[in-house]
């Protein structure tokens, strides 16, 4: 079963690495209320426990029975409601690879079998897991552990699950990762040229000049695609960059230099609004 799979596999709490390229599993011991997050554009499958996901106002809920679509890489609030050292949270990160997804899409499309009028505002959702997606898992993670079996059959197995997720009925979404249908869409160059450039010293000008909107609209579609206005949104991934240098080892004002941030004092104050605890209250988090 999946869930024997990935308890075997995922040796460490946290994110664990097994070996294949965008792939990680991840055991959670301890439930936490929520809590600050950037969600990469991944599917996520949960084999065990349930979590809650919060962009904004919307809530998604995801567990054994379905799976999670992120198209990009987003500032989140986490819950994790049901988990336990007996009974942890087990679960995949597969993370979004557009080579495999577009050449699938070409298949889709030669053979006109895609319905373009299918059109969607998310860019995150949850949708059923089904056996197919859970058996092309379950032969993915039996590649472990043989370095043959990963460099030869893994990509298969990944380009199976993202096959199935497009055949179904929120495939749509995921298509948009790679080729934007959707008015929400039209945010996402902007969005990835932020997360590309949200280390220098970027204006609100700046972007508006890039997304080609006067700066009114600009605050306006961003904040419906992302729930953030754009400098908000920087701000995010600047501190959740911090976060993981801390974690990596870097002392607090190397972190905020490498993260964007000139002021350390202001980096503190933001850093202990975002965690409620300072950066170097870190230590006592470990």
């Amino acid at each position: 079963m999946l869930k024997e799979k990935i308890n075997k596999l995922a040796i460490n709490e946290g994110i664990n690495d097994i070996g294949i390229e965008g792939v990680e599993l991840f055991k959670i011991s301890t439930p936490y209320s929520k809590i600050n997050s950037v969600l990469p554009a991944s599917v996520c499958i949960l084999a065990q426990g349930s979590k809650n996901l919060y962009l904004g106002e919307e809530k998604y809920i995801y567990n054994k029975d379905s799976y999670l679509i992120s198209t990009l890489k987003m500032p989140v609030v986490a819950e994790l409601i049901d988990s336990s050292f007996e009974n942890p949270c087990l679960g995949v990160i597969i993370y979004l690879d557009s080579n495999i997804i577009s050449e699938l899409l070409r298949n889709f499309d030669e053979l006109k079998e895609w319905q373009l009028h299918k059109k969607t505002d998310l860019i995150i959702t949850t949708s059923p897991i089904n056996l197919t997606i859970e058996n092309s898992l379950e032969r993915l993670l039996d590649t472990v552990n043989n370095p043959m079996d990963i460099k030869v059959l893994s990509k298969s197995f990944i380009r199976e699950i993202f096959y199935e997720i497009l055949k179904s009925s929120d495939g749509h979404i995921l298509r948009n990762s790679v080729q934007h249908h959707t008015k929400v869409h039209e945010m996402v160059p902007t969005i990835k040229f932020l997360e590309q450039n949200f280390k220098n010293n970027i204006t609100i000008e700046e972007i508006a000049k890039f997304a080609s909107m006067s700066i009114p609209t600009l605050h306006k579609n961003f904040k419906k695609a992302t729930s953030l206005a754009p400098m908000q949104f920087i701000k995010q991934l600047r501190l959740h960059n911090a976060h993981s240098l801390l974690l990596s080892g870097y002392n607090a004002s190397n972190a905020a230099f490498e993260s964007g941030y000139t002021n350390s004092a202001q980096f503190s104050r933001e850093f202990k609004r975002l965690f409620s605890y300072s950066p170097r209250g870190i230590k006592n988090k470990l």
